[in-house]
């Protein structure tokens, strides 16, 4: 068992990933935070959000102190009373989400009075510029793809949306 934390994440070989929860909770006083280009991490400190690291290497200040951890922790099962969580957040710029109609949305011609079904797809991206507020409304406990979904539920909302506009355009030939 080391007594000080080092807390890093390369990220993935298919860099497909938003946003990344370091596995530990316990994480002990002086562990060494290195945030790589790229990257932010958001560290939690008793369930609130208690700083947001960009990239560089950075010496933590938890209540865990290595020697008395064990003792401390005998109390509550082994586990520690004071949580801290670490979880970095891809600032890269993702520009391959896809999104689509699920079913075809109906449209009335308005010169021909003719019912069209249209569909509409397209690629979007993403780029994450309030961590803070990102991370309090948004991610919770939700995946990536549940993200994904949230966002072309919003797109197709307001394509659906505009389809009132489509119907009463009128041209003039």
């Amino acid at each position: 068992m080391a007594l000080l934390d080092r807390i890093k994440f390369d990220g993935l070989k298919s860099r497909d990933w938003l946003i990344y929860k370091y596995p530990s909770e316990g994480l002990r006083t002086s562990s060494v935070l290195i945030v790589n280009e790229g990257q932010v991490a958001i560290f939690v400190k008793g369930g609130v959000v208690c700083d947001i690291f960009e990239s560089g290497t950075y010496v933590l200040s938890t209540e865990n102190i290595p020697i008395l951890s064990s003792l401390v922790n005998l109390p509550f099962g082994g586990n520690t009373p004071f949580s801290a969580e670490i979880y970095f957040i891809n600032i890269t710029t993702k520009l391959d989400i896809t999104w689509g109609t699920t079913d075809p949305i109906q449209l009335i011609d308005p010169k021909y009075c003719i019912k069209l079904r249209a569909r509409a797809f397209g690629q979007m991206g993403l780029k994450i510029k309030d961590y803070e507020l990102f991370f309090k409304e948004l991610i919770g406990g939700m995946a990536q793809d549940n993200l994904v979904k949230f966002d072309t539920k919003t797109i197709l909302s307001r394509f659906s949306g505009n389809q009132g506009e489509i119907n009463y355009c009128r041209y003039n030939y």
